[in-house]
């Protein structure tokens, strides 16, 4: 009943089940088992909520240690681990055994565990063959165990017939089964194995065997070192990273329908790279290509650049460049560099080209012949490495390309502070031009003691024409908190406040402290050479230093801005 003591109807209790799952779908297995106590209906809704989460984590933080004991863990606690260890598996059972005698369907199955005792061993095959008969389409599985054992789930895994999406990480191993037709995943559109034992005919036989899939990543497997991906015309995406302990030798991809391509090599520091990369030019419909910790030869990377007419985004990441690079492309519209520790002069031919990103300690002379109508360019970098030279490159490159959107990101090595001399930016002059969007990567910046005002006769700066800062999410707790535009240093007194707190809760496990999120409101468009006021500001000791730096990428449209500390 309501205040008026009218009678109200649930409607959407009186949804269909299929409806109301979907619902659940959306929520965190803690936040959908809580639906569960709100009504009968609401509890069966839970109980046969075809999204089954066995996740160790669940009932408790040390359930992950293969042995307690060696976590220094008292004797208490360890009688604490033991108990919860038990909830969990009487847990899992008891809801896997539900849908098996109900016959109800499985849509996705999530299993965290860790297998202390072989003992465990023939419960998870239980579990897993309960599942196989359940029709299920999604399938996660993560297994720890001690003492480099691992567990051999190939006979089930290859049996099930409608899965679509399987991820397999930690101590498990995958073989060849002797009859090449067992394999038997049909449906498979998507592969992802992570740290697992898998030898190379296992991986070459699953790659022949599933035409389905679209989607693989191998991510630091184990036992083999050449991979030879052909034959295949659906494959579209493939990552690829191998075991630091089993030195790759050969990666060969030749498949015509291939559209992204990830390879991320650990290379030792050596300048030659020891793994022969060859990526075919019959994958013409090649639209993504990153290339991380490779020592990529300009030569080599141009010829690879030119055999892919259709190659839109291209990523190096910590690629050891030469000193001078040269990239020619017509169909090129992102370009992205980070930390290409030898690169000092880039050339670009790239008529298209949107968006440039660079993040590294130093940034290089970048000449770009022509681009596109829209541009957008984003730079990053240590606080540290931030000095006269970053800022005069960034002025020049401001000067001779004009960029809509301008993203400049700060951040600092946890716990370390750094402090800035204001008389070493002085000099510096940016470039006048406007701005569609501006995004700032470091909240300190913007709360100087003294601020200092960049107003012209004609324009006013960023900070005046700045119309409010709200709070708008605080991991934990909510708050609309408002901050006047000219008084800026009440907020970082209620930050300082809000570090203290948030580490305390951080240290009780309340909630993970990662996330401080504020929007900016302008009254009006950002104009960018008030960049200016980053150097000055930059006097200023950085004292935030909760938020990876990622999280400082995300923007806003429109005149709002998306500032995190």
């Amino acid at each position: 009943m309501d205040d008026e003591g009218k009678t109200c109807i649930d409607r959407i209790s009186e949804l269909p089940d299929f409806i109301l799952h979907h619902m659940l779908s959306y929520l965190s297995t803690k936040q959908a088992a809580q639906m569960g106590v709100v009504s009968k209906r609401w509890k069966y809704v839970w109980e046969t909520f075809p999204i089954l989460d066995c996740s160790q984590e669940h009932f408790g933080e040390h359930l992950c240690l293969t042995n307690p004991k060696e976590g220094e863990l008292p004797k208490d606690e360890r009688r604490k681990v033991f108990i919860q260890r038990i909830k969990f598996m009487s847990y899992a059972d008891k809801k896997l055994l539900r849908f098996h005698e109900e016959k109800l369907g499985v849509n996705k199955f999530i299993l965290h565990i860790t297998l202390v005792s072989k003992v465990l061993a023939p419960r998870v095959d239980t579990w897993m063959e309960m599942v196989a008969k359940r029709s299920i389409q999604e399938l996660t599985v993560c297994i720890s165990t001690g003492k480099g054992r691992l567990h051999d789930l190939s006979k089930i895994l290859f049996t099930m017939e409608s899965l679509t999406v399987l991820h397999l990480d930690g101590s498990i191993l995958l073989s060849s089964p002797p009859d090449s037709k067992a394999v038997k995943l049909c449906s498979l559109v998507e592969l992802h194995l992570y740290y697992v034992s898998i030898d190379e005919d296992t991986i070459q036989d699953l790659i022949s065997s599933i035409q389905s899939m679209k989607v693989l990543s191998l991510w630091e497997c184990l036992n083999f070192e050449n991979l030879d991906i052909c034959g295949h015309d659906k494959l579209e995406k493939v990552a690829y990273r191998p075991c630091i302990d089993f030195k790759a030798k050969r990666f060969s991809i030749k498949v015509p329908t291939l559209k992204e391509l990830e390879l991320t090599f650990r290379n030792d520091g050596e300048e030659t790279m020891v793994c022969e990369i060859i990526v075919s030019s019959v994958c013409q419909n090649l639209k993504r290509l990153s290339l991380r910790d490779i020592p990529v030869d300009a030569k080599w990377l141009q010829s690879m650049i030119k055999s892919f007419p259709l190659l839109e985004h291209l990523c190096l990441a910590g690629c050891m460049l030469q000193e001078v690079i040269k990239l020619s492309s017509q169909s090129l519209k992102e370009i992205c560099f980070q930390d290409c520790m030898k690169l000092v002069e880039a050339e670009f031919d790239t008529p298209n080209l949107q968006s440039f990103k660079y993040s590294g300690k130093n940034i290089p002379r970048f000449y770009l012949s022509s681009v596109a109508e829209y541009r957008a360019a984003e730079f990053s970098a240590h606080f540290k490495d931030m000095d006269s030279l970053w800022f005069t490159r960034l002025c020049n490159f401001l000067r001779y390309f004009k960029f809509q959107d301008l993203t400049v990101v700060m951040f600092s090595i946890p716990g370390k502070e750094i402090s800035f001399n204001a008389k070493d930016y002085t000099g510096i002059q940016f470039p006048h031009f406007e701005l569609n969007n501006m995004k700032l990567g470091l909240l300190k910046c913007l709360v100087a003691e003294e601020p200092n005002c960049h107003c012209s006769q004609n324009l006013e700066c960023w900070r005046h024409s700045l119309k409010d800062i709200k709070l708008i999410k605080v991991k934990g707790w909510e708050s609309n908190t408002v901050f006047n535009a000219m008084t800026l240093n009440n907020l970082t007194d209620y930050l300082d406040a809000w570090v203290i707190e948030a580490k305390e809760r951080s240290l009780l496990k309340k909630f993970p402290v990662n996330s401080l999120s504020l929007e900016l409101s302008w009254e009006k468009n950002l104009v960018a050479h008030e960049l200016a006021c980053y150097a000055m500001a930059m006097s200023v000791v950085h004292k935030y230093h909760f938020e990876p730096p990622d999280c400082a990428k995300r923007a806003l449209k429109g005149d709002s801005r998306n500032i995190y500390a």
